[in-house]
């Protein structure tokens, strides 16, 4: 008998202080049309990388992902990512290709809603910046475009 091994999935929404948080992209744009700029692979969020951001919490200048939490994230209901489920259905789509994911495969956005999920996640920011910190944020984009592919 053979057991069915289950498919680890990540969250392309992860906070910083996840246990292995890796940044698959930087947050580019204006604060009221963010646009993500992917990296060609997921790098772990070190220290040093967390200094780039100059003060502003990783969430406003990276996206990063890490293991779903599952039941033990708020956005988790039953089997699936709520929060995956409303950005599907409440943002319009921000692009009609798909983006170069690095994260795609084991995405758990992408595995629950398909593709049309991924015409919105170049304008998600898992922390919207508060408008005193835009400016600093934006600061923060420039000098970090050594890691835009």
């Amino acid at each position: 008998m053979t057991s069915a091994k289950k498919r680890v999935l990540y969250c392309p929404s992860a906070p910083a202080e996840a246990d292995v948080a890796l940044v698959f992209g930087v947050v580019g744009g204006e604060a009221d049309a963010p646009q993500l700029q992917y990296l060609s692979e997921p790098v772990p969020l070190t220290p040093e990388l967390s200094s780039l951001a100059d003060g502003i919490r990783p969430e406003e200048v990276y996206r990063m992902t890490s293991r779903c939490q599952e039941q033990r994230c708020q956005h988790f209901s039953g089997s699936s990512c709520q929060l995956g489920q409303r950005l599907r259905d409440e943002l319009p789509a921000v692009t009609s290709e798909l983006p170069p994911c690095s994260i795609r495969a084991t995405c758990r956005w992408f595995q629950e809603r398909g593709t049309a999920i991924c015409f919105r996640c170049p304008a998600v920011v898992t922390q919207v910046p508060a408008v005193a910190a835009q400016a600093p944020a934006a600061k923060a984009r420039r000098r970090l475009r050594v890691l835009q592919p």
